[in-house]
């Protein structure tokens, strides 16, 4: 659903809402309060939202963003670059990610 709201929004008023930083920022937090299964499932819809914006505003946009985050030393592309993997092994990686953070934690060796 976060996708398919992410592209009725876009559609609706996408030069409103690509260049307000209080998009980014409640967009972005929205995202975080996801579980990584449906993160995973709404990847589609999220990626069909970006790629029906212009050229000139994704490019707007993914500046937003590396505002938001505070990362401007990094080019616009590298939030365009393509992934030479499918989701599913980005998120099987990053379980087992947390599974190895929370044995570190459960020894002592990590702490949150």
């Amino acid at each position: 659903q976060s996708g398919e709201a992410l592209h009725g929004l876009l559609a609706l008023a996408r030069h409103q809402l690509a260049c307000q930083p209080v998009f980014i920022a409640g967009f972005s937090s929205h995202l975080n309060q996801l579980s990584d299964a449906d993160f995973i499932n709404a990847l589609p819809d999220l990626r069909a939202a970006m790629a029906w914006l212009p050229p000139r505003e994704r490019g707007t946009l993914a500046h937003q963003v590396l505002e938001h985050y505070q990362l401007t030393q990094l080019p616009v592309s590298a939030l365009q670059m393509l992934l030479h993997c499918p989701p599913q092994a980005i998120a099987h990686h990053q379980q087992l990610e947390q599974q190895a953070l929370a044995s570190l934690q459960h020894w002592g060796v990590f702490h949150v």
